[in-house]
């Protein structure tokens, strides 16, 4: 019996769990893109169901507080939160095309840049409030 097989399952102590397995599902390029345009259900269908999860928190977040904000009397914060739950929306269509093709290295929203977009987007929140709530008030 040679050192490196287990004497109890008959496999190698090298070996570990899932070695070899592909961990990205063989999706179409083309289908994972219109998988994409469920926020979030690209990198579901592309097997990066955590940072699907990331985006559509990121997305469903900055949908809701423009919409928020153009009913208030800074329409501005509005419209700018829409344009960029538009264009991160583009790019996690765009990135999930790229994981789906095998081409990791060309993908834009990492967890950093999803982190920092979240900071950014409720940091534009609060000021968006606390110029609302000052509105009235004069110094």
């Amino acid at each position: 019996m040679s050192a490196d097989i287990c004497s109890a399952c008959n496999t190698s102590i090298y070996e570990t769990f899932g070695a070899g397995e592909d961990s990205i599902p063989e999706v179409d390029p083309r289908t994972a893109a219109f998988w994409g345009l469920l926020p979030g259900g690209g990198h579901f269908k592309v097997g990066q169901a955590g940072l699907g999860l990331a985006v559509t928190g990121l997305l469903l977040s900055a949908l809701v507080f423009g919409i928020l904000m153009l009913g208030g009397s800074r329409r501005v914060f509005g419209v700018v939160l829409l344009l960029f739950c538009f264009i991160a929306w583009a790019v996690s269509i765009y990135d999930v095309t790229r994981f789906a093709a095998g081409n990791e290295d060309a993908v834009l929203l990492r967890p950093r840049v999803i982190t920092s977009a979240m900071g950014l987007l409720f940091a534009a929140v609060i000021v968006a409030a606390v110029s609302i709530t000052g509105e009235g008030t004069t110094p």
